[in-house]
């Protein structure tokens, strides 16, 4: 054998052996490492499918029932740094033990060891509602059915005293069911979340959520009713998710704040067939300045069902609108996730686990497209 040819398979060989270490380096990060309060509960990790500043999000088996999966979400206790921050995933983790409704993320289990809070729900599959819409809008008829399980929805927790504080197009997810095919939403990400509290009334003075959907008595860091912060933050979703870009507008945070404050939502869309004048007027009650003069939820629910037995759905075919966002000066008009930082107490806060990852995992009994 000639030197070269030597050199060669030497050369081949070590190549071989490194390559075969980076896939074993590979296999070994994959590795999840399983946690023994998770497998006493009868939950196996997979692998992981989101992460945040608080924690990652898992996709698990369960050892009981052959072919269900779940997702875990791990909230760090070395991430909550001060007692405001465990209490605020404690209340949050209370909330949804108690919650029962269609639309609403369905817990499964919680855990807790010395370092981690683990926080099981049922798995989705779709995508939040935001990745949707860009993607292509909803029909009229779906977006009307959207704005019915969202005043559900916030009919429900009001009634218990609970305001979300944080609805937005990112906070809904989807899921289609495999078997028939049927897609449904669900709201997730209770962290913002406000409980009243007994014999007192339904008023606060902290002021978290996101900026592009924040009241204006947010804004102004005014005491406010939670409830009629979530009506105003319904009206936002509803306007963007038909016209594909936020009522309120800017090229900045100043001057966004100062839009919410100050300008009138504008309805450039020429898409409405069924629905006409008394959705948009649905929206735009939603979005009034002085937030004793929004509706309750359970107003718009109403108002809400009486345009669907009136007109929607006479013409439940109707073609889904797409908006060219090029046509659109979209330094004012921008309709992203980096208007979305969250805010809590006036101080920002990166988009965590809690809200976007989490629940790549959650399914609901309502359909979209009903």
């Amino acid at each position: 054998m000639s030197r070269f040819s030597q050199r060669l398979g030497s050369a081949l060989k070590e190549s071989a052996h490194r390559m075969s270490s980076v896939r074993s380096e590979k296999r070994e990060k994959n590795v999840v490492k399983q946690k023994p309060v998770l497998l006493d509960a009868g939950f196996i990790l997979i692998e992981a499918i989101g992460s945040g500043g608080q924690g990652e999000v898992y996709r698990a088996n369960v050892k009981s029932e052959e072919n269900k999966e779940v997702a875990v979400k791990i909230i760090s206790k070395a991430a909550c740094r001060d007692d405001a921050s465990r209490r605020a995933v404690e209340v949050e983790i209370g909330i949804l033990k108690e919650l029962d409704h269609p639309n609403v993320v369905t817990l499964i289990e919680v855990c807790e060891d010395n370092e981690n809070w683990y926080v099981i729900t049922e798995l989705l599959n779709g995508g939040d509602l935001y990745d949707r819409i860009q993607k292509g809008a909803l029909s009229e008829h779906q977006l009307v059915k959207f704005a019915e399980y969202t005043f559900s929805i916030l009919k429900y927790l009001h009634a218990k005293g609970i305001a979300h504080r944080d609805l937005k197009l990112e906070n809904f997810m989807l899921h289609k069911d495999p078997a028939t095919g049927v897609e449904f939403i669900k709201l997730i990400d209770f962290g913002f979340s406000y409980r009243k509290k007994e014999g007192k009334k339904f008023v606060t003075d902290d002021h978290p959520g996101t900026l592009s959907y924040q009241a204006p008595e947010i804004v102004r860091q005014q005491p406010y009713k939670p409830e009629k912060v979530d009506i105003w933050c319904a009206g936002v979703m509803l306007y963007s998710a038909f016209e594909k870009a936020f009522p309120f507008y800017g090229a900045n945070e100043r001057e966004i704040e100062r839009s919410i404050l100050t300008a009138k939502p504008v309805f450039g869309c020429s898409g409405w067939k069924a629905a006409g004048q008394d959705f948009e007027n649905l929206i735009v009650s939603c979005l009034e300045k002085d937030q004793k003069k929004r509706p309750t939820a359970a107003q718009a629910y109403k108002k809400v069902l009486a345009i669907l037995d009136k007109k929607v759905l006479l013409s439940p075919k109707h073609n889904p609108r797409n908006v060219n966002l090029g046509e659109k000066d979209t330094k004012f008009h921008r309709f992203g996730r980096s208007l979305s930082a969250k805010v809590r107490n006036g101080k920002k806060m990166a988009g965590s686990a809690s809200s976007r990852n989490l629940l790549s995992s959650l399914g609901s009994s309502k359909n979209l497209a009903a």
